[in-house]
């Protein structure tokens, strides 16, 4: 067990960018094993540049950007993309499509089957596991795609806009699940969103990103989102 909120990622007078150009300037942020953090902002404000630095895609221009705990660890942490980068043309099961989550590990085949149950029970696809992924419905699809993450049996997930799309019974369910995750199974959790709602009634933490900067947000300032932000981000 990860030392009790030991810091997962730590950034200090960071700045980010691309061509020696900064998108993102002056971030302070700590974030501990076990909150559940959003990260909001309109289109084009840096959210993606945030997350490819914490994926360790893109390097700091400036300041210092450093990993602890369960980050330290790449198959301790999980992604979920915003869009599925798979071939629709392959036949895929969903039991297949959540394997993939392990490539690039070491696991006996034993590990592998448990991690592949514990993937499908956290997310409840007991009943799809042999249905083609590609036949899935979206709210389906993106559970599949959470499971394909948990297969590593991760401490820290980063999911990239993981309800986009879909209709709003189908968000607060897998929001739901996403804290279950959190809170039954001690998953740190870097969700990037549109929806201040969804920060108030489930996140701990909020990086809202605007101006070229990050505002870190603490759960007892989120009643003030709707003010700050307005009607949606």
């Amino acid at each position: 067990m990860p030392q009790q909120n030991s810091i997962v990622v730590n950034a200090t007078d960071l700045a980010l960018g691309y061509a020696r150009k900064a998108i993102l300037r002056n971030i302070n942020l700590s974030i501990h094993d076990g909150q559940f953090w959003f990260v909001v902002g309109k289109n084009g404000t840096g959210k993606t540049t945030l997350i490819r630095a914490l994926l360790r895609q893109l390097s700091p221009l400036e300041g210092t950007l450093e990993f602890g705990g369960d980050f330290t660890d790449h198959s301790k942490l999980g992604f979920v993309p915003q869009f599925n980068q798979s071939d629709d043309t392959l036949p895929t099961t969903v039991e297949e499509f959540i394997s993939l989550g392990s490539v690039g590990l070491r696991y006996t085949k034993a590990e592998l089957r448990s991690n592949l149950q514990y993937a499908i029970e956290r997310m409840h696809l007991e009943d799809l596991t042999k249905h083609s992924y590609w036949s899935l419905s979206g709210g389906q699809q993106q559970r599949v795609r959470i499971a394909r993450a948990l297969v590593r049996r991760p401490q820290v997930i980063i999911a990239d806009e993981p309800t986009s799309g879909l209709d709003v019974d189908i968000q607060r369910v897998l929001l739901q699940q996403l804290l279950e995750l959190n809170q039954q199974d001690g998953i740190t959790l870097i969700v990037v969103s549109h929806n201040w709602a969804a920060v108030e009634k489930y996140g701990t933490h909020c990086a809202y990103v605007k101006d070229d900067s990050i505002q870190v947000l603490q759960s007892e300032e989120f009643s003030a989102l709707s003010e700050l932000f307005g009607e949606a981000v």
